[in-house]
């Protein structure tokens, strides 16, 4: 079975010998400890560790006279596992000079490992889910301005701390009748997939509004309508709803270039003192 290896870590500075590199692949045989532990969910340990019969400690490329030379005996092998899942297996050695562990130092690797698992499993939804919001809302979001005469307009999305995930930000630019166009800056306030999605039930709703060509302030009492109703129909929590969120902001623009007048209508930011 291939295992790639994560990391590896020594408490003593004479030993920074590994026989396997981080981001290595190596592959264990059917049967052996890692697998074993890997498969089973349990954990594994052996008090004197045979060097002739731990073949699958002695990892290729000279992992062999690596494993002796350092003079390893005793071994734990422990899964890591979060939420009923395995993501891996973590190895431990110690010495011929140190006592061999025994079922407390197996109990407190557990310990150890089990709350590592939660947060290698908290990072990797975390990804995942940022991940899946950056899709979700680079297809929502326009790929390139329609062609008009009336701005010259250049747009770029970026937000202001990435650490915090991808929020329900948007614009839009929407060509109108008489040579006019809508400029459209909005908010659906939260991170990750459901402000996307929030957001791209948001601009939808915009556009189809844009459309009847109403002024824009007509446009955006429509808009926070649709947002009351969706309250209403999925529910608010404590920090608004699953839907549209409370909270959501937006700034819709029309500009008339034959007059040279510029028609503007804002919501959901309250008005400075």
């Amino acid at each position: 079975m291939p295992l790639r290896r994560a990391g590896h870590r020594s408490r003593y500075e004479d030993l920074p010998r590994t026989a396997l590199e981080s981001g290595a692949v190596v592959s264990y045989p059917a049967g052996s400890p890692p697998v074993r532990a890997l498969t089973t969910g349990r954990s594994w340990r052996q008090e004197q560790l045979d060097p002739l019969a731990g073949n699958w400690a002695a990892t290729p490329d000279g992992g062999e006279s690596t494993f002796l030379e350092l003079g390893l005996q005793s071994a734990m092998i422990v899964p890591v596992r979060a939420r009923g899942v395995t993501l891996g297996v973590t190895t431990f050695f110690r010495r011929r000079r140190q006592n061999p562990f025994d079922e407390d130092d197996l109990s407190l690797a557990e310990d150890l490992v089990s709350r590592a698992a939660v947060c290698v499993d908290n990072a990797r939804r975390y990804t995942r889910e940022r991940n899946a919001a950056l899709v979700l809302q680079r297809s929502l979001l326009p790929r390139h301005l329609p062609e008009q005469t009336a701005v010259e307009v250049s747009a770029c999305y970026r937000p202001a701390d990435e650490l915090s995930g991808l929020g329900g930000d948007w614009y839009d630019l929407i060509p109108l009748s008489g040579a006019r166009v809508a400029l459209i800056v909005g908010e659906a306030p939260g991170f990750g997939i459901d402000a996307a999605a929030a957001m791209g039930g948001l601009r939808t709703a915009v556009r189809t509004l844009a459309a009847l060509d109403l002024p824009p302030e007509e446009v955006l009492a429509h808009l926070d309508d649709l947002v009351d109703r969706s309250a209403g129909d999925e529910g608010a929590g404590p920090e608004g709803t699953y839907g549209h969120p409370v909270g959501t902001s937006c700034v819709y623009v029309v500009y008339d270039p034959v007059d040279g007048k510029c028609t503007m209508a804002a919501a959901g930011h309250p008005h400075r003192p």
